[in-house]
């Protein structure tokens, strides 16, 4: 996480019951100048190299027939990923319990001095509340 590189406590809550609770979809195109420069300021573009899938990033139109009628061999630059494994990337990048699993906020209020006081909408098992 950016925030943490840079030296700011940060915590998470995330409605999801657990990092398994759902099956994450299928692939995502990262493109440079968003979702690749993000995980090189976050120090996670190595480990994003290792999940492209190769030629994720190729194109074809066909016909109802089958036959190829437009191509692009794709040049790298939004290379595709598996969602799952991009989404185990970035939260074993975390500092450990920083997120709040079963968590929702439901109102944020902006104090002085840049803090902020929040209300969450946590399960009576909640291990935070």
């Amino acid at each position: 996480m950016v925030v943490n590189r840079h030296g700011i406590d940060a915590t998470i809550y995330e409605l999801e019951a657990s990092a398994t609770a759902r099956h994450q979809g299928s692939v995502l195109d990262m493109h440079e100048e968003s979702g690749q420069l993000a995980l090189r300021k976050a120090g996670l573009f190595e480990a994003f190299r290792k999940i492209v899938i190769p030629s994720g990033d190729e194109m074809r139109l066909l016909d109802k027939s089958g036959t190829v009628r437009w191509q692009d061999s794709g040049n790298g630059t939004r290379p595709e990923v598996d969602r799952g494994a991009l989404r185990d990337i970035l939260l074993q990048s975390l500092p450990a319990n920083c997120i709040h699993w079963g968590s929702k906020v439901t109102r944020v209020v902006k104090l002085e001095g840049g803090r902020h006081v929040y209300w969450l909408e946590c399960p009576v098992t909640c291990p935070h509340c």
